[in-house]
């Protein structure tokens, strides 16, 4: 039977950022129980913070924002979904990650992948010894797929914090050189190897002209 996920986490204070940066802040500005007439609270965020794209002028001057992308571009019937495992001794995804897209069809939009690591979300683990990519992936993984649109996956950063040179350049290989933007911290862990991806809504907060934006990522699903 057919039902939409979210592949989204909810934002909270507890959250860890990439490099254990800035955390999720809520101040109250009204209060019924202050004697004003309504609640009301202001939040401060990095756009990078838990679930988020981003887009290619995170790391180029002249790359597009988030308001240059029509709304059907966030949605896909074309979703490729690979499953990985990750070494704690070597952190880098790099061939093993082109070697399991070749099982998989050639015309994906959006391409998914697993790596488990959601498991330490909660650790500090989870920031400061996350997996990343390899920079040339991008080019590999664009002649391997010529639609792809986007790439999202369970970890905090396409870049490793214990390799972020080589986080930098694969973010600008992704985003500004093959133009594949980048969902990264996504909640995977209802995806099992039996789960068929009928259909992948990304819903961007709208706000102009933003490198990065939350999302609500929306899947129909089928499992086995």
């Amino acid at each position: 039977m057919d039902r939409f996920i979210s592949l989204s986490y909810s934002l909270n204070q507890d959250l860890s950022a990439y490099g254990n940066g800035e955390k999720l802040q809520v101040e109250r500005i009204c209060s019924i129980t202050r004697g004003d007439t309504s609640n009301n609270s202001v939040i401060k965020f990095s756009l990078h913070l838990g679930t988020h794209i981003d887009f290619p002028f995170h790391f180029c001057s002249e790359g597009k924002k988030s308001s240059e992308y029509e709304l059907n571009y966030f949605i896909f019937d074309k979703v490729g979904l690979v499953h990985l495992n990750i070494n704690d001794n070597d952190l880098l995804i790099n061939q093993n990650l082109i070697d399991q897209c070749t099982k998989i069809p050639t015309n994906i939009e959006f391409l998914i992948i697993k790596t488990g690591y959601s498991h330490f979300r909660k650790e500090n683990k989870y920031w400061e010894n996350n997996p990343g990519f390899e920079p040339e992936l991008a080019g590999k993984l664009r002649r391997l797929f010529p639609d792809l649109r986007v790439m999202g996956f369970d970890s905090i950063s396409l870049s490793c914090y214990k390799h972020r040179e080589i986080g930098r350049i694969a973010h600008k290989e992704f985003l500004c050189n093959h133009n594949i933007l980048l969902v990264e911290d996504m909640n995977l862990a209802e995806i099992t190897n039996g789960t068929k991806i009928i259909k992948v809504i990304i819903a961007p907060l709208l706000v102009e002209n933003l490198d990065a934006a939350p999302v609500n990522v929306i899947a129909e699903i089928e499992n086995d």
